[in-house]
């Protein structure tokens, strides 16, 4: 479980008993980036001009 608190100036912090506070943003980014690259697969190996 990750525990965060708000210190004086707004910004999270994450308690000490997490070992991997960051594993949801990485994991995250990880599944946008594959998204991305899955929707762009159909332009893969088409010309990037239109041939006459």
């Amino acid at each position: 479980m990750v525990c965060t608190a708000s210190d004086p100036d707004g910004k999270t912090s994450v308690g000490p008993e997490s070992l991997f506070p960051f594993e949801n943003y990485t994991r995250s980014a990880q599944i946008l980036t594959d998204t991305v690259a899955k929707a762009h697969l159909w332009a893969v190996d088409k010309p990037t001009k239109a041939q006459n």
